[in-house]
């Protein structure tokens, strides 16, 4: 068995060494006090050694989560700025293409696309609160703007519509100003030359030089292209689609052939004097939904003559 080391001090006293004994107490507490210095100065070289041995990667650290907030910051006050030019410019300026389209205006609760909500039920801190600020934002931005794209298709695809429309509506006269001598019969009834009996006339008689160009009124489809004979003589319809139709007739030639498309303003036969005539004249008749209208309501007569040019004339036309 190995002796415990004993422990000697000199007595002055005594002129001798004697042994020092230290009671169990005394160890333990001497033991434990080691043992939490130890522990101390651990955490001490531990702390110096974190804020001195990792600061560079702490600094970067705290930059780029200062960015991230600036960034932050920037984003949403751009969502502000092009969320107010949708309200300020485009929303009121929708509207009054809808209004001018004849469609129906789009309330602005509707274009807000439902924003606003409910609060949430924990509080969030600094950054949590910017980036949920700006994700409601940029979710709202997007579901307005697809609202609003929805809609600027819809407005082109109702203009269109329109436009052909317009473009089919029999809006200009046949005859030019300067080839017209008069208009010798009205819609409605009068006395038939032939007949000498009072009857229904269902168009308007321009009398003009034999040879004089006749010009579609509207866009359309020629759908009929013969001599008639009901006395029209050479006859031509045009269908413009949209319930509308022209009729052109005691025509001497034609410039178009049958299932051909034509457009407003385009040469499509000459003044003539065939059929059941008293004169060179066209016989123009305008038709909606099957019924005779009065043409003399679907196209304005005081367009100057270089104002009629600009409409007429667009296609060069050969005789059939």
């Amino acid at each position: 068995m190995t002796k415990k080391n004993k422990i000697f001090c000199y007595n002055n006293h005594t002129l001798k060494f004697e042994e020092v004994r230290i009671s169990a107490k005394k160890s333990v507490l001497h033991f434990f006090g080691i043992f939490f210095s130890a522990i101390l100065l651990s955490g001490i070289a531990g702390s110096l050694l974190y804020h001195f041995a990792f600061a560079p990667e702490k600094y970067i650290l705290s930059k780029k989560i200062t960015f991230s907030e600036s960034e932050m910051n920037r984003l949403s006050n751009v969502c502000d700025s092009v969320g107010l030019v949708l309200t300020a410019y485009y929303f009121p300026q929708d509207n009054i293409y809808r209004t001018i389209l004849g469609m129906d205006t789009m309330p602005l609760t509707m274009r807000n696309a439902g924003s606003g909500g409910s609060d949430l039920a924990w509080p969030l801190s600094g950054n949590e609160s910017l980036s949920y600020n700006l994700k409601t934002k940029i979710n709202q931005l997007d579901r307005q703007m697809d609202i609003q794209l929805n809609s600027f298709l819809m407005l082109k695809a109702t203009a269109m519509e329109t436009g052909k429309k317009h473009s089919a509506i029999p809006a200009i006269q046949p005859i030019a100003c300067k080839d017209l001598l008069m208009i010798s019969s009205y819609f409605g009834k009068r006395l038939d030359p032939f007949l000498l009996d009072e009857a229904l006339h269902y168009g308007l008689d321009f009398v003009a030089p034999a040879g004089s160009n006749v010009y579609a009124t509207g866009d359309g489809i020629v759908t009929l292209l013969k001599y008639s004979r009901t006395g029209y003589g050479n006859e031509l319809v045009i269908n413009h689609s949209f319930g509308y139709s022209t009729r052109y007739a005691h025509l001497e030639k034609f410039f178009v052939s049958e299932g051909e498309s034509v457009k407003r303003g385009q040469l499509i036969a000459l003044v003539g004097n065939s059929g059941r005539s008293t004169g060179p004249h066209l016989h123009y008749e305008v038709r909606y939904e099957g019924k005779p209208v009065n043409p003399i309501f679907y196209y304005s007569d005081d367009l100057t003559d270089s104002e009629f040019f600009s409409l007429t004339n667009k296609t060069l036309a050969k005789p059939l």
